[in-house]
């Protein structure tokens, strides 16, 4: 599947999801079948973009510092 995927449950209610999938084999070893799985990572990525904007922010704030004490104008 394609990255950033979200699975719409019935209730219209929305998860990011990730999935894996295996092929299953018959005892002559050729493929009859294939398991999909869907992981849940709603709670992961929001974790991933809460760092992200922090991130972001700490960059700003270090910048609009620094701009303050050496002063507007004056960086080199």
């Amino acid at each position: 599947m394609i990255a950033d995927c979200l699975l719409v449950r019935r209730d219209g209610a929305e998860c990011a999801i990730e999935d894996s999938a295996a092929p299953i084999h018959d005892r002559a070893g050729q493929v009859v079948g294939a398991v999909i799985v869907f992981h849940d990572v709603s709670e992961s990525r929001a974790m991933t973009l809460k760092i992200d904007q922090s991130f972001v922010r700490d960059i700003v704030t270090d910048a609009d510092d620094a701009t303050n004490r050496i002063g507007p104008g004056r960086l080199t």
